[in-house]
């Protein structure tokens, strides 16, 4: 093209030919096969059909050649299966593009099992009916038949130690005069993944079991029940909706003692850290180092933090709302 520069005609030639190959090779027909999709599938059928028939065996044949050679020096092929990440991710553009309805959230839920810790799912111990050592078989009757729930756990001592808990089943069955059934009840940490909540439960051959914060205090009870209920439900709340137990309030924003940190940050904006705790009412303990009383407030980074009550020596509800320049920092 240019003979006193072999090097410009070089890079002109192959610039000229990629561009062409671009364009009338990939771009093109890819385009055309795009606008016409279904016309030029069905007139390209038969000549693909006959194609495959053709190179089918000879494909097979250098496939099984070529994992022999890889199984002869020590080489396995992965295969084409999906990692955890890429299903997921599969999920979620189903659910984007309006392929996936409430069985989407579903499915990520139990995809991503390990990332949901025991305060997601469980019922926390103002909302738990319970029985205590020492109470008559009376007693034991009229609050079994007046809550609506089968398993009750069993408090013993000032401490309100979980020692097991009640099927209320078993105590009706049974009758009158027949000694209750104590079943154990295992214990959890309010931060232990699901994953490890439902391997124990199995392990342990129950439906329920006990959890326990920082502090060592009982915060509540979780079921096999209330996990398979947060798989199915909890992806269908609407934007915009409180997490359970958590309301506002006369510009309080009323919250479980048990409420994660990580949720609260997300509620408020702030970031709440601990060196310990994990939970709101651990933090107030960590910060004042004892058990507020009721009603008492506390300033921590910003907001105000008032006990609304107390369970014994617990704290079970919390209300909370932003300092305003007004007042003075506690």
């Amino acid at each position: 093209m240019f003979p006193d520069n072999s090097s410009l005609s070089l890079v002109l030639a192959v610039g000229s030919m990629t561009f062409l190959l671009l364009v009338f090779g990939e771009i093109s027909p890819k385009t055309l096969a795009v606008s016409r999709a279904e016309q030029w599938a069905s007139r390209s059928s038969t000549a693909l059909l006959l194609l495959m028939k053709l190179c089918t065996p000879i494909a097979s044949t250098l496939s099984r050649f070529s994992k022999f050679v890889s199984g002869k020096i020590g080489i396995n092929s992965p295969g084409s299966r999906l990692s955890r990440e890429e299903i997921i991710a599969l999920v979620e553009l189903g659910q984007s593009e309006g392929l996936l309805g409430s069985e989407g959230g579903a499915t990520l839920n139990l995809l991503t099992l390990n990332e949901s810790q025991c305060t997601d799912v469980m019922k926390p111990r103002s909302e738990v009916a319970v029985l205590r050592m020492g109470w008559d078989e009376e007693r034991f009757s009229e609050v079994m038949r007046s809550n609506r729930f089968t398993r009750f756990p069993v408090l013993d001592g000032p401490m309100e130690n979980v020692i097991g808990y009640v099927d209320s089943r078993e105590y009706f069955i049974a009758g009158d005069g027949v000694p209750l059934t104590l079943h154990d009840l295992p214990s959890f940490p309010e931060n232990v993944p699901l994953e490890t909540v439902l391997k124990g439960l199995r392990d342990s051959d129950c439906e329920a079991g006990a959890v326990f914060d920082e502090y060592g205090d009982w915060t509540g009870i979780v079921t096999v029940h209330d996990i398979l209920d947060y798989f199915l439900f909890s992806s269908a709340a609407p934007p915009g909706t409180l997490p359970s137990g958590v309301s506002v309030k006369d510009g309080w924003l009323l919250i479980p003692a048990a409420l994660k940190l990580s949720t609260l940050s997300e509620l408020s904006g702030t970031e709440f850290e601990a060196r310990y705790a994990e939970t709101c009412g651990g933090l107030i303990q960590e910060v004042t180092g004892r058990i507020p009383e009721e009603h008492e407030e506390i300033e921590i980074s910003g907001y105000i933090f008032r006990i609304a009550s107390r369970e014994g020596p617990r704290l079970d509800r919390l209300e909370i709302r932003l300092l305003t320049d007004e007042e003075p920092q506690k």
